[in-house]
């Protein structure tokens, strides 16, 4: 599962790492991305990405809504691990998606701990990349999906708008 987990990461860190910057709205809209059971608050309209993404159990298809803004962007998504994946618990999977995490960002992790949503555990984490850049990550096992929300900034410390978009996450029951 960790190789699962792995690539998984890996695509939304380089994916990340590509953003360049455009200006966004400064209204916070309340988004519900289709299929991916959650709510979340952005200051803007989120693009829609489609990628697929081969796995150690096939290939999975990944979306991911994008918010570019100057300096950064805010990222989110829900992917449901495929029934195929090997056996692994929560823990694991979580300490899969770390390790792709900085791996794959060619970054240093700076912090870690460990958080709940509800009944639903996760990790908060503070990665530095090599290109300047800082990426603050929760990522949450929510049953048999994988939700990550992610801001990226040039600054090492949570700012208010990182902390309202984090926070704003909420896990919809299908």
């Amino acid at each position: 599962m960790a190789r699962f987990l792995g690539v998984r990461v890996s695509l939304l860190f380089l994916t990340l790492s590509a953003i360049g910057s455009s200006v966004g709205a400064d209204e916070w809209k309340l988004i519900a991305p289709e299929g991916a059971d959650l709510t979340c608050e952005m200051p803007g309209t989120p693009k829609a990405s489609n990628q697929k993404v081969d796995t150690a159990v096939g290939p999975i298809e990944v979306i991911l809504h994008v918010l570019e803004f100057e300096g950064g962007a805010f990222l989110v998504n829900s992917t449901t691990i495929p029934p195929n994946a090997p056996a692994a618990t929560i823990e694991e999977r979580l300490n899969g998606a770390r390790d792709g995490a900085v791996k794959n960002s060619q970054g240093k992790l700076l912090e870690e701990k460990k958080i709940k949503l509800g009944v639903n555990q996760g990790r908060e984490m503070l990665i530095e990349q090599g290109s300047g850049l800082f990426v603050r990550a929760r990522v949450y096992m929510a049953g048999k999906r994988l939700v990550q929300v992610v801001a990226v900034t040039k600054s090492k410390e949570a700012t208010p708008d990182v902390t309202r978009f984090l926070d704003s996450l909420k896990l919809v029951k299908k």
